[in-house]
Parts: structure tokens; C-alpha cells; sequence
């Protein structure tokens, strides 16, 4: 049996996006559209947020606002269109749609926001161990 000596991780965090595309890919094949699609419609429909997508065209290109990385650099990984689905971090939004988005986190009277916040288990200090590779 092999032991990993885990002291040489404390403090450090890896988080993994499989779930996030999991869900994103089941969501295609029970609806039958690609997930950018459900995405734009369904916060089309329920929030009013007309700018928020994973794609974007040639023409909303120059309008992107690139962001930075742990060294200060510009990142523009997060542009390109994704090898999955998406619904990992690829999401682009402009600030009026993210403005709808608090105002609709902010309504804790809807089942689906109250059910979104709610506290799913608790995680003890022992259990911070992430295993990395």
C-alpha cells in the first residue's frame, strides 16, 4: 500500500469542473440543443439577461474585456470557444446582466433561488484534503 504524505498540501486547493460539464452535457442530451442555447434562452426568459453566453461572435470579440491570471498576465485561455460544454467558467456576461443576476439571487422567495442557497452538508477542517496530480 502506498501512504501520501498529505502535510506538503495544507492551504493548497485544486478544484476540478467534471461536475459542472457533467451536468452541462446531460442537459444537451435531455433537452437536444447545445448548452450555450439553453443557457441564452433560459436567462432570456427568466431574468432579462439579453448579453450573457458562452460563444461569441466575430463581431462581439472586440468588445470582450480580457481579465488576468495568478501572474498578472493577460488571460485569454477562457475565450476560445470550449472542447466541452461550457458551463465551467466559459460563461461571458456584460455588467447590466450581472446586475439581473444579483437582483435575482437577491429574490430568496423563489423555490429555485431558495433551494440554490440552501446549505447542502458541512465540511469538517479535517476534510480540506485535496489530492492533486
Amino acid at each position: 500500500m502506498n501512504k501520501f504524505d498529505t502535510s506538503k498540501l495544507k492551504g493548497q486547493y485544486h478544484y476540478s469542473s467534471a461536475a459542472t460539464e457533467l451536468l452541462s452535457y446531460i442537459l444537451t442530451q435531455v433537452y437536444h440543443k447545445p448548452f450555450d442555447t439553453l443557457l441564452k434562452q433560459t436567462l432570456r426568459e427568466r431574468v432579462g439577461m439579453l448579453n450573457t453566453q458562452i460563444n461569441l461572435s466575430k463581431t462581439q470579440m472586440p468588445f470582450f474585456a480580457y481579465g488576468y491570471d495568478d501572474k498578472n498576465e493577460v488571460a485569454k485561455s477562457r475565450v476560445a470557444p470550449n472542447k466541452l460544454w461550457g458551463g465551467s467558467g466559459f460563461v461571458k456576461s456584460t455588467m447590466p446582466d450581472l446586475i439581473n443576476y444579483m437582483k435575482l439571487q437577491l429574490q430568496g422567495e423563489l423555490p429555485v433561488i431558495a433551494l440554490s442557497h440552501k446549505r447542502l452538508f458541512d465540511v469538517a477542517d479535517t476534510e480540506y484534503l485535496v489530492f492533486s496530480g
